[in-house]
């Protein structure tokens, strides 16, 4: 899944709260640079996890109009 959301601020910024929030969320950041990053989780295992935790592989990359966001969800099949 792809999503696109008009941005126009810090991509430094905006990529450095996206690396807290998912390392604060078990993720492993595998690539960090200075628009786009990289991360991958083993996925979700509780339904009281954080929601972001179903998301396994994530690519963020900030252009000079948006954030661009492409996820994979493999995490959630455990809880099926």
């Amino acid at each position: 899944m792809a999503i696109s959301i008009p941005f126009s601020c810090d991509a430094k910024a905006a990529l450095d709260l996206a690396r807290a929030t998912l390392t604060g969320n078990n993720f492993r950041i595998e690539m960090h640079g200075t628009n786009e990053l990289y991360a991958r989780s083993e996925g979700i295992t509780s339904s009281r996890q954080n929601p972001i935790v179903g998301v396994t592989k994530m690519t963020l990359r900030v252009t000079d109009t948006a954030i661009e966001a492409e996820v994979e969800y493999d995490g959630t099949a455990c809880l099926i």
